[in-house]
């Protein structure tokens, strides 16, 4: 029996594995490392199945996508689970448009390899299934209004998690990292859920895993709903917490 034998682990890629997009020679190592060792290693993130694949990114269990609306398996190129948004909701999507100073809108729709910008006479006349829409603004106060404004007029059925400071992002409310990590857990029958992340899209995520992890430089409220904190995500945050389960597994310690 392998050492991480019965362990899944959960990483978000931006801010968490991937330091400004890179993946460090030590993240990657550890990762493999993991893996080698018995754990299945995998990642959740607000990216589409392509990026990862693009990227070279490994795992050995399947991919949450597009911040929980989807389950990738990449070894079959099938989707095993998708959550979609209530019909209305690229028109809430226009609303903060109109309402706010919204620099671009993103929609992934039924198709999730594929994303594009829309304007908003093009959110109000959108007919079709999506995943999640991102509003991106200019700055974080505009954000913050925006994010509350929506929860209140449209929190029916819907999340706004925000995935950068300047980023807010329209889920379905069925969905979400949490929700996949724990679909995850129970189709690979792993034991134990470990998860690391570092915003607002994380906190769900966190909140599930059996063992949670934020890098010190994450948000505030990711912090909070993380069990612990590692270092930074430029000093390698993935191979420190793989360090940290290694050392306690050889010495028979708990987790």
């Amino acid at each position: 029996m392998k050492k991480f034998n019965g362990i899944l682990f959960l990483s978000d890629l931006d801010g968490t594995l991937l330091y400004n997009g890179a993946l460090s020679d030590e993240n990657k190592k550890a990762a493999e490392y993991f893996m080698e060792n018995g754990g299945l290693f995998t990642l959740a993130t607000g990216r589409a199945p392509d990026f990862i694949a693009k990227h070279g990114l490994v795992t050995n269990a399947p991919v949450i996508c597009i911040n929980g609306t989807v389950i990738y398996d990449e070894k079959t190129g099938e989707t095993i689970k998708k959550y979609f948004l209530p019909q209305g909701s690229t028109e809430a999507a226009a609303f903060a448009a109109e309402n706010f100073q919204v620099r671009k809108t993103v929609i992934f729709p039924h198709n999730e390899h594929n994303f594009d910008v829309y304007n908003v006479s093009e959110l109000l006349s959108f007919r079709g299934s999506v995943h999640k829409i991102v509003m991106c603004f200019d700055d974080e106060p505009e954000t913050l209004r925006a994010q509350a404004a929506l929860r209140e007029k449209f929190g029916d059925g819907r999340a706004f998690e925000r995935s950068w400071q300047t980023g807010l992002e329209m889920r379905p409310a069925d969905g979400g990292k949490g929700v996949c990590l724990r679909f995850l857990k129970k189709l690979t029958g792993a034991g134990t859920a470990i998860a690391a992340g570092d915003f607002e899209n994380d906190i769900s995520m966190l909140k599930a895993a059996d063992i949670s992890y934020a890098p010190s430089g994450a948000c505030p409220e990711a912090i909070k709903a993380a069990g612990r904190i590692t270092c930074s995500c430029e000093n390698n945050a993935i191979a420190q917490i793989i360090r940290e389960l290694d050392e306690k597994i050889s010495k028979g310690l708990d987790l």
